[in-house]
């Protein structure tokens, strides 16, 4: 499920695990990073999904920030992160037009 949050969207992987509903936020930010992040695009398996970040990084300066996308696979039934795939930078005018779309 994609959430809306102040300055963006996050994921959130919901399991039922043991008889009980479990959810697991993914965040897309290491610990050293500060910013905004929205999803661009979900990608559903059975047994793990990608997800796909656009993130506005500006933890080395507030008047400098870095835009990039990041991909992170996760396992459904733990939401666990899987895989972390490279940050792949981007520029501001492409954070500005990136959006999650929707299927039909």
């Amino acid at each position: 499920m994609v959430e809306h949050l102040a300055g963006g969207t996050q994921a959130t992987v919901l399991s039922y695990q043991d008889g009980q509903w479990q959810r697991h936020e993914v965040v897309p930010l290491l610990e050293s990073q500060t910013g905004h992040y929205a999803v661009v695009k979900l990608r559903m398996g059975r047994s793990q999904c990608d997800i796909t970040y656009k993130v506005a990084d500006n933890s080395t300066s507030q008047e400098h920030q870095t835009f990039f996308l990041c991909t992170l696979r996760i396992d459904a039934r733990s939401g666990l992160i899987l895989h972390r795939g490279p940050e792949r930078k981007i520029s501001s005018d492409t954070y500005m037009r990136a959006a999650l779309r929707r299927r039909r």
